[in-house]
């Protein structure tokens, strides 16, 4: 659903970081068959979601991940995470 939904608009920050979280979480739960494939997928997929809005506190906190799982990078994951709670600093998520 995830990609019918980029496919229609292929700027939906939020639709691109849980787009790229489900692909880095297969490898992660043992569920892909092609981990490369999935962690790249992810990555690229990550970076076009913060493209495409940089301030959206969701698609930040959800692209937060994908260093972290991806890179071990936990600054940079630590760092979209500050940016998505200097935008919305409510969020009992992040």
């Amino acid at each position: 659903m995830l990609d019918r939904a980029i496919a229609l608009s292929p700027d939906y920050a939020q639709a691109l970081a849980y787009a790229a979280h489900c692909r880095a979480m297969r490898p992660s739960l043992a569920y892909s068959c092609d981990a490369d494939r999935d962690f790249r997928e992810a990555d690229e997929l990550s970076r076009r979601a913060l493209e495409s809005d940089p301030a959206d506190p969701v698609a930040l906190q959800v692209a937060s991940l994908i260093p972290v799982i991806v890179h071990r990078d936990y600054q940079a994951g630590g760092d979209l995470i500050d940016r998505s709670l200097a935008i919305n600093p409510n969020d009992a998520i992040s």
